[in-house]
């Protein structure tokens, strides 16, 4: 008779977990609410508005007779490379269901969120003062799953026992 093991799902399911929170809003700012999905996109509109203010700045400096305007330019931050990933991870994690994809699925998402944490309370802090703002006032379901579920995935894989392992009589 095999040993059964109870947490032998729980990492399989917070990476499926890991692939719904990234349609699911991970910002929710009063009526402006965006998902992991539409992040590149939320910084292309973003990029492209800058342009647009900048060009209608210039033809009005130019227009009274001053110079263009020089503007630092908004570039997309490097973690947001990373959270693309995030589905892939736990589609694969969840399908596969292997221990060292977990682990590793679980540190790269925990890596790129506190990377991005700290890079956006560095950037909006020398915005806002040091009291106004907190990543916890603007967090939605779909980011607490995704800062939660790895944690899970660590969790279900450290206590795993491999299948050559759970073969073996009483």
């Amino acid at each position: 008779m095999a040993i059964q093991n109870k947490y032998k799902n729980v990492a399989r399911i917070c990476g499926g977990a890991i692939t719904v929170a990234f349609f699911l809003p991970w910002i929710d700012i009063m009526l402006f609410s965006f998902s992991g999905m539409e992040l590149n996109g939320m910084f292309n509109k973003m990029q492209g508005l800058q342009s647009g203010l900048q060009s209608f700045a210039n033809a009005i400096s130019e227009g009274a007779g001053e110079g263009s305007i020089e503007a630092e330019e908004l570039s997309k931050p490097l973690w947001l490379y990373g959270t693309m990933l995030f589905p892939i991870l736990g589609v694969s994690s969840a399908i596969f269901n292997k221990k060292l994809l977990h682990i590793f699925s679980a540190i790269f998402i925990l890596g790129i969120v506190i990377w991005a944490f700290v890079d956006l309370r560095s950037t909006l802090s020398g915005e806002l003062e040091d009291g106004e703002f907190s990543m916890l006032q603007i967090m939605s379901i779909g980011l607490w799953v995704t800062v939660l579920a790895p944690f899970g995935q660590l969790f279900g894989a450290i206590v795993y026992m491999d299948n050559a392992e759970e073969s073996g009589s009483i």
